[in-house]
């Protein structure tokens, strides 16, 4: 028995020892990060390697596995997200006499046009004049921020709603040639004290955090090219309610806004989201935070009224800093996902190393182009990848890491990652 035990215990050994963790913190600077590091064999779940792996680390965009299984076990991946216009009073000789209320569904990637094809299907229907208001039928609305507070004029950092419009941004458009300022939207204002200089361009734009009024600030090079950039909005959801307005009007449909008050609810028309399992690979591929969160949040709903057990996370998409999950449960999760029958939609949603989206770059021209597929994750001091490959010897693996607290820039983690999973795959 003693013997079987050293055996044993000498095999373990000799599996750790394929990996030199030491050099590797040493070779890319990590000795001063917190990592975490669970590997897995995919077919008989043994457990390869572990460093920390059953410590808490704030996942970052990791965190979107674990959205894409909640939409796949609660909303379905084949099932689409429905816009909803309903009428709250009866169409007599084209007067619509009540109000006209919009329903959103979280769909993450509702347009402007979406909204004209409604207000086509209004004018469509006959009605010509509205007697009383275009509403706002709203459950859900992130007015407290899961990111950071710097992140939210920022598109990755765009609020949540059950009404998106537009990924929740409007364009600014800065033409140095004619030495103007504008945004192109009726209900957006904003004021510039751009100077417009023989100088370097340097441009700080910020938002009131309760209304739409954007301040810009900075020099731009005059004879720079004219040039666009997204900013994150406010209540995307009642924004999406005058854009509407404006729509219905312009295909003639006269609104006179009297009140009404009305608790009954009629289906007029509606528009029908891409399936969810196409939504989860803009999500993946992409590392989409207003799909991520659009679809956590309409989850985590559903999940209350059947009472599922969830994880405490802040978010869906990975931007709040009080998430934390442990490498194991990453890979935990990742080997439950593949035992599913909807696991081909979610292996079809991560990037593929060297060719597809947030993995295009990277590992080009190794072995693990085309052979990795993985959820990448990437904030300050921090970076993360956790997915499934097939090492030299063919043996398939899961795998996460996480990196936390590294004083390295986003680039040189990334690169330290790389270089780990390269070994992990040549090792094993």
């Amino acid at each position: 028995m003693q013997k079987f035990i050293c055996f044993f215990c000498f095999l373990f050994s000799c599996a750790f020892a394929q990996i030199d963790l030491a050099k590797w913190e040493q070779d890319y600077g990590m000795q001063n990060a917190f990592c975490g590091i669970c590997i897995q064999d995919l077919d008989t779940h043994e457990q390869l390697f572990a460093l920390n792996a059953d410590k808490n680390f704030n996942p970052a965009s990791l965190t979107k596995l674990y959205t894409s299984y909640l939409a796949a076990e609660l909303i379905g991946l084949d099932n689409t997200l429905q816009t909803t216009l309903f009428r709250t009073g009866p169409i007599e000789n084209g007067v619509l006499k009540g109000n006209l209320v919009l329903k959103g569904d979280f769909d993450p990637l509702l347009t402007t046009e979406d909204l004209r094809t409604l207000a086509f299907d209004v004018a469509k229907s006959g009605i010509k004049k509205i007697q009383g208001k275009i509403l706002l039928d709203s459950i859900y609305s992130s007015r407290i921020p899961t990111c950071e507070w710097e992140d939210l004029i920022e598109p990755y950092g765009a609020e949540t709603s059950d009404l998106n419009i537009d990924k929740n941004c409007v364009v600014i458009e800065i033409d140095p040639a004619k030495q103007t300022v504008s945004i192109n939207e009726q209900d957006i204002t904003f004021h510039s004290d751009i100077k417009f200089v023989e100088d370097s361009t340097r441009l700080c734009v910020d938002r009131d955090l309760e209304k739409n009024h954007f301040s810009l600030l900075g020099n731009v090079d005059i004879h720079g090219e004219k040039f666009q950039k997204e900013y994150a909005i406010h209540e995307p959801n009642k924004r999406a309610v005058f854009i509407l307005t404006q729509l219905l009007k312009d295909a003639g449909v006269e609104i006179e806004d009297k009140s009404f008050v009305s608790t009954t609810y009629e289906k007029l028309t509606s528009i029908h989201s891409k399936p969810l399992h196409e939504i989860i690979t803009v999500m993946s591929k992409n590392s989409d935070n207003l799909c991520a969160n659009a679809l956590y949040f309409k989850a985590k709903i559903i999940a209350k009224q059947q009472n599922f057990e969830l994880i405490p996370l802040k978010d869906g998409a990975g931007l709040s800093r009080q998430n934390l999950l442990t490498p194991k449960q990453i890979v935990s999760l990742i080997a439950h996902l593949y035992q599913k029958p909807y696991f081909h939609f979610i292996e079809k949603s991560l990037p593929i190393a060297g060719e597809d989206g947030s993995l295009t770059k990277r590992f080009c021209n190794t072995i693990a182009q085309g052979n990795v597929k993985a959820k990448t994750g990437t904030f300050t001091n921090t970076g993360c990848l956790a997915g499934f490959g097939t090492t030299l010897s063919n043996r398939r693996l899961i795998f996460c890491v996480i990196i936390n607290h590294s004083d390295k820039s986003d680039g040189d983690i990334r690169k330290a990652i790389d270089a780990l999973i390269l070994q992990v795959l040549e090792a094993f």
